[in-house]
């Protein structure tokens, strides 16, 4: 098991910085945790020599746009990947339903349908749940402490 750290900031948009996500590769799989504020995180796939093409499960922590904006551009690399013959499988993307709605918005905005497919999976997660990712068991805890304090 590996950690790849993609990049370390806050939450306030910084222009120089990159902020928190990272990938997690356990035998061969990857597994995305949140996807940073925009398509930096496609520069920051490569260079940590990470396929986004390789990557079948993400996790969106919450929905503000340092955690999620980024996903916008790994579907835009998955679904081309999809259309063209070159991603095997099913991308899953794990978050609260308020997350999900909000991935789901932005895809049916800013996607034609035949852009995104019914390969990608969304999976809403609850608290307490355990789940099987990339050969890791995951639980979730705490899946709306961002709705608390908007």
């Amino acid at each position: 098991m590996k950690l790849i750290v993609l990049g370390t900031a806050n939450g306030s948009a910084h222009s120089e910085c990159y902020n928190t996500c990272f990938c997690i590769e356990n035998n061969g799989q990857y597994f995305l945790v949140d996807g940073g504020g925009g398509n930096q995180i496609l520069l920051n796939l490569k260079a940590s020599y990470v396929d986004v093409l390789d990557i079948h499960d993400i996790f969106i922590s919450h929905n503000h746009p340092d955690h999620i904006l980024g996903i916008i551009w790994v579907l835009k690399r998955v679904s081309g990947g999809m259309r063209k013959g070159k991603y095997e499988g099913d991308l899953r993307i794990y978050g609260s339903d308020v997350t999900i709605h909000a991935i789901k918005t932005m895809r049916d905005l800013l996607f034609a349908k035949k852009n995104i497919i019914d390969r990608v999976k969304f999976i809403e997660i609850k608290d307490n749940e355990d789940h099987g990712i990339c050969g890791m068991k995951v639980r979730s805890f705490d899946t709306n402490s961002t709705l608390k304090n908007p």
